[in-house]
């Protein structure tokens, strides 16, 4: 390996030459040297000029350098070394700070020095670093720059331009972190985030250049070497920033992921990609992956089992409440809660009487109670038509004749009956209205007016017992009102023709505009009765259309479920599914949000028809895949194209591991394709998932392509 300029230059050999010949040999060494190696004329333009700068176009005066001897005799004084050390450190921290836009310019200068090169310009017409003029500056300045630097003393110098430029971008960080505007804040939160990590990661990026530096390496590879260095500290946080950035975005997405990951579990099932990040991206690769050769049956499968899962999972939430509930079995349940012994009808007679029993404390049964409201509403209901004396009475009532000559038979004297005896008639008419089983012999409109008549004249003979009686009355007249009402309401569906599945139609109808009907029916039931209610509508929903139902007829289908669940009033829901508990409740939502996210995730990047949309999307396809993972568009486009790369990118896209992994928070919000491979492997390792570890060769396969010259 040569010797470096300085020992050169200070040869007696070198001295003793004239000052022209010092000169030649000066260029000379520079040509044959250090041009060699160096990758362009851009760099060996820069490069030239800083030797000039450094060693001037004369050469370095180097007459009064003693003899060995005379140095170790003649060694430098502490004060000497400590003034050397800070003249050093000083440059050194001018040099990183100045050094700061090197981060966002750097890659912009390399970009316009490569198009001058290709458009000819000669090696003087090309830009320098931030730092390379930081240098210059400091040289016509006058600041001391000690050319003869040992080993020790370079890497320190390395070490320290690498802090003092994090130190000075984490301080612009956080003047950049209070800015109004959220992108510039955000930039700054990222420079100004983790200082340790930054400070530790500057230092070794800069031994790790150093050192590549004394080795003999190039300007590429020291760069490539303080790159690595540097992420070599936060290679585990890096690696999960660049694969969660690049699918999910920051925070705000992690977030996002999280909360579906949490409804797809209660929904019993994982999300993909996809469908945890909901972001266009990745919804867009999934879709062109369901309709790329070698990814199809992946991403069908993955459908195909989350349809399952979700399947599985509503039926056990409606098995918690009814194993096997069907519409038949609902229908069957709302019959026997509403008319069938013990039911809501018989509940309500029982309550019925008590409360008008209560009324009897206060009016003796002796009582008599003056009748003339209920034999006037006879009067009028058999009353006969003027001029059809004859045809009037075939339209009337037998019974109801009857019953008002009987009444005036018992009436003869005063027009007055016990109240005892009013009081058990008024009973068997509303006996009567609330039998389902009610023959056209009664109309029923007819027995309504009669037992209101009745209930006006014991209203009155309650309120001539005093106010007690005033109010006992009026609590079981409120009560009958009520529940006669909803005897009105549950007749309809009850007496429903179509057996059971055509009363648990009419009693789940109108449920899109509200709940009164299901409300009616849901309050009149028994709690289990409720529950096989329950559980049958929550087997309905996902029932697929008939021209996509299997033969067992219990086809689900997510789309089937999304559309009926939406025809649900919010009021309709909440009768229907808040009484087990917020948990189910919660369960049923996150179905519902998972049947959406689905839903609007397969409408990304659709395949219009034609063959000639499907090339342009699979082309689409192999540029997004490879830009996602790898950051090398060029290179990957080659081997996204392939059915083995889309079979893996499905693979990955529906991997329950790989899309956990996006929900976890990582603290340094940087990136790096190298450690994001070696954060990726250690995923495959730690779960024994060869889809990981495919991903992972895949990606690191794609950068030693893109290394290659």
């Amino acid at each position: 390996m040569a010797q470096p300029w300085s020992q050169v230059a200070s040869s007696p050999q070198y001295q003793a030459l004239p000052a022209d010949q010092r000169e030649a040999a000066r260029q000379q060494y520079f040509s044959q040297v250090i041009a060699p190696q160096l990758p362009d004329d851009n760099a060996r333009a820069q490069a030239k000029q800083q030797f000039d700068a450094q060693f001037g176009s004369k050469g370095p005066d180097f007459s009064n350098v003693k003899s060995a001897s005379q140095t170790v005799q003649e060694a430098p004084s502490l004060g000497d070394q400590a003034v050397r050390s800070l003249s050093l450190a000083g440059r050194n921290v001018a040099h990183g700070l100045a050094s700061i836009p090197d981060i966002v310019l750097a890659p912009v200068t390399m970009l316009a020095n490569k198009g001058l090169e290709a458009a000819g310009a000669g090696p003087q017409y090309r830009f320098g670093t931030a730092g390379d003029a930081a240098d210059m500056a400091l040289n016509a300045a006058g600041v001391p720059n000690p050319q003869d630097l040992s080993k020790t003393e370079r890497f320190v110098s390395a070490a320290e331009r690498g802090l003092a430029g994090a130190a000075g971008g984490i301080g612009v960080g956080g003047a950049l972190a209070g800015s109004a505007n959220p992108t510039v804040s955000a930039v700054g939160n990222i420079m100004a985030s983790n200082p340790a990590m930054q400070g530790t990661s500057a230092i070794t990026g800069g031994l790790s250049s150093q050192g590549a530096k004394e080795a003999g390496a190039g300007p590429v590879g020291q760069i490539a070497a303080g790159l690595v260095g540097g992420l070599a500290p936060a290679a585990p946080a890096i690696g999960q920033a660049a694969v969660q950035g690049a699918l999910r975005g920051g925070e705000a997405g992690r977030q996002v992921v999280a909360q579906n990951i949490a409804d797809f579990a209660n929904a019993g099932t994982v999300p993909t990609v996809g469908q945890a990040t909901q972001r266009p991206l990745a919804q867009g690769a999934e879709s062109l992956l369901s309709k790329t050769p070698g990814s199809v049956t992946v991403m069908k499968n993955a459908a195909q089992r989350q349809g399952d899962q979700v399947s599985d999972r509503i039926s056990k939430l409606a098995d918690s409440l009814s194993p096997g509930a069907d519409s038949g079995s609902a229908g069957q349940a709302i019959v026997q809660g509403v008319s069938g012994p013990g039911g809501f009808v018989d509940r309500f007679k029982q309550q019925s009487q008590n409360l008008y029993n209560k009324l009897d404390q206060y009016v003796p049964s002796t009582t008599p109670v003056d009748i003339g409201q209920t034999k006037q509403t006879l009067a009028d209901i058999n009353a006969a038509i003027a001029g059809a004396k004859n045809t009037s009475a075939l339209m009337q009532n037998p019974k109801l004749v009857q019953l008002e000559q009987a009444i005036a038979a018992d009436t003869q004297g005063g027009g007055t009956l016990p109240y005892d005896a009013v009081k058990k008639i008024r009973s068997m008419i509303g006996d009567q209205l609330s039998d389902f089983q009610l023959t056209s012999d009664l109309p029923r409109s007819k027995l309504k007016a009669l037992y209101g008549a009745l209930s006006d004249d014991m209203k009155q003979a309650a309120q001539n017992a005093g106010p007690q009686a005033k109010q006992a009355w009026e609590d079981a007249n409120a009560f009958y009102k009520s529940g006669q009402e909803r005897i009105d309401t549950l007749q309809r569906i009850v007496d429903k023709n179509g057996g059971p599945e055509s009363v648990f139609s009419a009693a789940t109808a109108g449920t899109k505009e509200g709940n009164t009907t299901i409300e009616n029916v849901m309050r009149s039931l028994q709690p289990d009765q409720q529950k096989v209610v329950s559980a049958a509508m929550i087997n309905r929903l996902g029932k697929a259309n008939p021209s996509q139902q299997n033969a067992a007829g219990d086809q689900f289908n997510m789309g089937t479920f999304l559309t009926n669940w939406n025809k649900l009033s919010p009021q309709a829901k909440s009768t229907l599914f808040d009484g087990y508990g917020p948990q189910f409740s919660k369960n049923m939502d996150s179905i519902a949000k998972v049947a959406s996210n689905i839903r609007e995730g397969s409408q990304y990047l659709s395949n219009p028809s034609g063959t000639a949309p499907a090339g342009a999307q699979i082309t689409a396809l192999t540029g997004l895949m490879t830009s996602l993972f790898t950051g090398h568009p060029g290179v990957a486009a080659g081997i996204a194209g392939a059915a083995g790369t889309a079979n893996l990118a499905a693979r990955l896209m529906t991997n329950p591991t790989f899309v956990k992994f996006l929900a976890t928070k990582v603290d340094t919000p940087v990136q790096g394709i190298v450690p994001a491979i070696a954060a990726l492997r250690v995923t495959a390792k730690e779960k024994k998932d060869p889809d990981l570890k495919a991903a992972a060769d895949l990606m690191s396969q794609s950068v030693n392509q893109s290394a290659q010259p």
